[in-house]
């Protein structure tokens, strides 16, 4: 199933309950929570999301980039937050993080940057819910999109149906109806878009286009995942995973 998450870090922010309304149609709300700190730009907090889960019927999915997420992490876990999303790099135990998640009634969701490699979260893959790759380096919205990240959808997908596990792979920076097919071929099944859909007069359509795009993906010669660049950072990565293990 082909789940969009528009990312209102391309909303207008003084219209934000109106720029909701705009994405009725969506799969859920994709929320960047940022410090200044873990990644360049500062966006908002807690109190926000408590107030966008107040005005809108569509989940959330709250997307850290702050530091010390072993603190903050838990008490996003409230009602209408479907997910949240702490990044390998930050995390001192993400293990427990995720279990704690889990137990507080929230998906734990695992992101990783493009220089990260996967190989620990490959090992415990059964502990998250969701992995999130970004296709962009995180902070701020309309990047390009790093095809070179594919190779690490593919690896957990693998991974995934080895296991026989449920596991959402999520890809965030970068997502257009062009790029989505080539992730969604990959193994991804949710979709973080932003500039893509509010840049656009009909939010609603370029969402109705964007999970057309995804569902067509695997038609036969639609893609040739050889074409697609395969950079350094593939599975493995050139940075540190963070630490996974109690």
């Amino acid at each position: 199933m082909v789940r969009i998450h528009p990312s209102i870090l391309s909303a207008d922010f003084v219209n934000l309950e109106r720029d909701l309304e705009k994405i009725a149609t969506a799969d859920g709300v994709h929320v960047d929570i940022m410090d200044a700190h873990f990644v360049p730009n500062l966006t908002f907090g807690l109190p926000m999301v408590q107030r966008i889960a107040e005005v809108t019927r569509l989940p959330l999915d709250v997307h850290l980039m702050i530091d010390d997420p072993d603190t903050w992490a838990p008490q996003y876990a409230i009602d209408g937050v479907e997910s949240v999303t702490f990044h390998a790099e930050a995390t001192r135990d993400a293990i427990a993080l995720a279990r704690e998640l889990r137990a507080r009634g929230t998906r734990a969701a695992i992101a990783v940057k493009p220089g990260t490699g996967i190989d620990r979260v490959l090992e415990h893959l059964p502990e998250f819910d969701m992995v999130l790759i970004m296709t962009v380096e995180p902070g701020f919205g309309g990047q390009a999109f790093m095809g070179e990240m594919m190779p690490k959808l593919e690896a957990l997908r693998g991974r995934a149906e080895e296991l026989g596990i449920e596991l959402a792979l999520q890809v965030d920076g970068g997502i257009t109806a062009e790029t989505l097919p080539i992730a969604a071929a990959s193994g991804a099944n949710v979709f973080v878009a932003g500039s893509a859909v509010y840049g656009h007069a009909s939010p609603a359509d370029r969402i109705a286009e964007l999970r057309a795009a995804g569902k067509g993906a695997f038609d036969t010669g639609m893609i040739d995942l050889r074409a697609i660049h395969r950079g350094a950072a593939g599975a493995s990565g050139d940075g540190a995973a963070g630490s996974l293990e109690r």
